[in-house]
């Protein structure tokens, strides 16, 4: 009988199950790195700002070996038709990645839609992500106003255009120079709101 494989003999393993058990230890210790770990989150909510009032985004999440959910950001129209509530976070929350991924939210009072009746006014949400190297160089970000529902949703929603710059505190969002990410004219349209990250 002929054998392909060498067999363990008198306790000594022999290379093909040295190879195996080594390469079963490095998956798992790989697997084990670079798992999302969220090492901050907060549902504490937040006085909104008045509506002359700069906004505050206030850090509401924080994950190690994270990234942003693409395919949930560039199809929120396919995914409130699925009956997901934005204001559930959902397609802003981290998935399996390898950077560091912050959530910040920014509470304000802003006129809402009342037909032919008087002025009304309500809390709205918006919702900044930023993702950064372990330098804190910021790599992307996106705002979108989580109560935002006119169709199509997508127009609401703004991407960084800045480049090397670093998140910091009490930065300004102007720095991140957002600009609307659903765009069918080659006319750029800039987030003319004006806030400010605290940690």
């Amino acid at each position: 009988m002929i054998y392909t494989l060498k067999r363990k003999v008198d306790g000594v393993m022999k290379p093909p199950a040295i190879i195996l058990l080594l390469s079963l230890t490095v998956i798992f210790f790989y697997c084990r790195q670079t798992s999302l770990k969220i090492l901050f989150h907060t549902n504490e909510k937040n006085e909104a700002t008045g509506p002359e009032e700069m906004q505050v985004y206030y850090l509401k999440k924080k994950a190690i070996n994270a990234d942003f959910n693409y395919p949930k950001l560039f199809n929120l129209d396919g995914l409130l038709t699925r009956n997901v509530s934005f204001e559930s976070h959902q397609p802003f929350e981290p998935v399996s990645g390898r950077f560091i991924y912050y959530q910040f939210i920014a509470t304000f009072k802003g006129q809402a839609y009342n037909s032919d009746g008087p002025l009304l006014f309500k809390d709205f949400h918006d919702i900044l992500i930023v993702k950064t190297d372990d330098s804190n160089k910021i790599i992307d970000a996106y705002q979108y106003t989580l109560e935002w529902s006119e169709p199509p949703l997508q127009y609401d929603l703004f991407k960084l255009s800045s480049i090397n710059i670093e998140l910091k505190d009490s930065m300004n969002i102007a720095e991140l120079n957002l600009t609307r990410a659903y765009n069918r004219s080659r006319h750029v349209d800039t987030l003319k709101e004006n806030g400010v990250i605290r940690f």
